[in-house]
């Protein structure tokens, strides 16, 4: 199942959707038209905002999230979160933001605070809410089915589960026939979460609690209430306009380039009772999306009826700087070398570190002939902890 973030003709066009309820194929939502009436908030941007907290999910594009909010921060000179040990930067997949964390992490710039949260770290407001206060609320969420089967393949589930098979068989279809005894092979929590309800488990809900049908419930409640905007990969650029809008930023602000996607060849087609075993699986992780594509739908809604249009400004300017940018020169050959391997491995730290370290000065007035990005680490000494 292929994901298009940026595609002029990907999935359907914005207005489309709206006239259609803003339905992904793969799951029931109701229209915007049906909705319950609500005001619009009519609020103009007196200045952009810098402090993010951005509840980083697996599989789902995060990484070209994170790698926007990187940029930002560094051409801004602001601060992020970083823990002072465990490299690559990493605080912890399984255990939530805590009191110990907050007394472990690389200093703020002199004279600053923290800013921008943008790692892996399960989701804990309170604990971030003391290094981070007032901060805007992220995340984003992609359908189960297509998560699910990417995760499997990036993180080489065959592998770690022993799934004897041979070139001509597929391990996905091999693992969801017995899903039962190769999970049993799972013994530890990071992996035990990958496999069942990773993202909810992300957003607050425990292990333990995935059956629990009143615990699933009560977390997407407190998600609705803590989270400032949830997006939706299936929609990647109507989210990154939300995101715009949220933080009174600038359209440069969220360009993006594509991190960490497999090669096409990786990818798998998903059969019927492959997608139906899926949602047993990752039942609260499909209660979580289908609320949350639901909420997505009535935000792009009172946007109001400049959304289509700032969207079709939006891609077109993206398009300008990928041919600007990226479209010829080194560091476009670099990211095709990178993604021809198609082993489903992270692209090399440098080269991430060359995105999340770039910041587009792409302006038609002052194009600087090749040269769309300055690549100095003297700006965060601190950053570079996330790539090494």
């Amino acid at each position: 199942m292929t994901v298009n973030y940026h595609s002029n003709n990907s999935l359907k066009g914005t207005s489309e959707l709206l006239s259609a309820g803003g339905h992904s194929s793969s799951s029931t939502i109701r229209s915007p038209e049906t909705m319950p009436s609500h005001k619009r908030q009519k609020s103009e941007c007196v200045h952009p905002l810098s402090q993010v907290v951005f509840v980083k999910t697996y599989k789902t594009a995060s990484t070209t999230i994170s790698s926007i909010l990187f940029r930002y921060g560094i051409s801004n000179n602001l601060s992020f979160v970083l823990p002072s040990k465990h490299n690559p930067g990493w605080f912890s997949r399984t255990v939530r933001f805590n009191s110990k964390m907050k007394k472990s992490l690389l200093p703020p710039l002199p004279g600053s605070n923290y800013s921008i949260l943008a790692s892996h770290v399960p989701f804990n407001k309170k604990s971030i809410d003391d290094v981070i206060p007032h901060a805007k609320y992220i995340t984003i969420l992609r359908h189960p089915v297509s998560a699910y089967e990417s995760i499997f393949g990036f993180f080489k589930i065959a592998e770690y589960v022993n799934i004897d098979h041979n070139a001509t068989q597929d391990a996905f279809k091999i693992f969801l026939s017995n899903s039962d005894k190769y999970l049993k092979r799972v013994k530890d929590p990071y992996h035990k979460t990958l496999l069942r309800n990773r993202q909810i488990f992300d957003i607050g809900l425990d292990f333990e609690d995935y059956d629990n049908a009143t615990r699933v419930g009560y977390v997407i409640k407190q998600a609705s209430k803590e989270l400032d905007l949830v997006m939706i990969t299936e929609y990647f650029d109507e989210s990154l306009i939300l995101l715009k809008k949220l933080l009174c930023w600038k359209y440069e602000d969220i360009f993006y380039i594509h991190q960490n996607k497999r090669n096409d060849r990786l990818r798998v087609e998903i059969e019927d009772w492959e997608r139906q075993r899926i949602l047993e699986l990752n039942a609260a992780d499909f209660k979580l999306y289908q609320h949350f594509n639901y909420t997505f739908w009535r935000k792009v809604k009172a946007y109001g009826p400049n959304f289509s249009k700032d969207l079709a400004t939006f891609r077109r300017m993206l398009d300008n700087m990928h041919t600007e940018c990226a479209g010829t020169g080194q560091w476009h050959h670099i990211f095709l070398a990178e993604e021809a391997k198609g082993d489903g491995e992270w692209l090399q730290r440098g080269i991430k570190a060359l995105d999340a370290l770039c910041y587009i000065v792409f302006d038609k007035h002052k194009k600087k002939s090749g040269r769309c990005c300055n690549t100095s680490y003297s700006r965060q000494e601190g950053i570079k902890r996330l790539y090494w």
